[in-house]
Parts: structure tokens; C-alpha cells; sequence
């Protein structure tokens, strides 16, 4: 996300506060939330088995965010990186 730091005006102490929830609707609802249609690799950092994933990825030297990386083998290296991360 990229945000305007007026979005913590929308932020509760409420640890019931799911900022995907009460702050991105109202913004939605205000036609303030706007899209950037990203179609370039892309891929969470969330568990360590996204790190180990992408760990595999860049260790496998055809890194798909890099620009130049001959997409065809790299993205056959990095779909073999999430077989052996699962």
C-alpha cells in the first residue's frame, strides 16, 4: 500500500480494527482507494515458507524482478522453487 498519512485518522485503537475492513471501505466508499495494476512478478513475504521460496528463487540466479531475467527459464526455476518449498 501506498498511503497518505491522513489514513491514520481512520485507524482505531479497536484491536477488533481490520485496516482491509473499516479504513479500506470507508476510503472505497469515498472513491479515495485507486488501483495500480501491477503484471510483473510478484510474491508475499508472509511465513517463512514464502522466504525459503523466494530465498530458492534468488539462489536459483533467474530472479524474475530483475529486469533482463529471460522470463521463460526463470519462470520454470522459480515454479520449481514453490514445488520444493511446499
Amino acid at each position: 500500500f501506498i498511503l497518505n498519512k491522513e489514513i491514520f485518522n481512520r485507524l482505531s485503537a479497536d484491536p477488533g480494527c481490520v485496516f482491509e475492513k473499516e479504513p479500506l471501505d470507508s476510503l472505497v466508499k469515498e472513491r479515495q482507494l485507486y488501483l495500480y495494476e501491477h503484471r510483473g512478478f510478484w510474491h508475499c513475504m508472509d511465513t517463512p515458507r514464502d522466504l525459503i521460496f523466494l530465498n530458492r528463487v534468488w539462489e536459483s540466479g533467474n530472479i524474475p524482478w530483475i529486469p533482463g531475467t529471460d522470463k521463460k527459464t526463470c519462470n520454470s526455476d522459480w515454479k520449481d522453487a514453490i514445488d520444493a518449498s511446499y
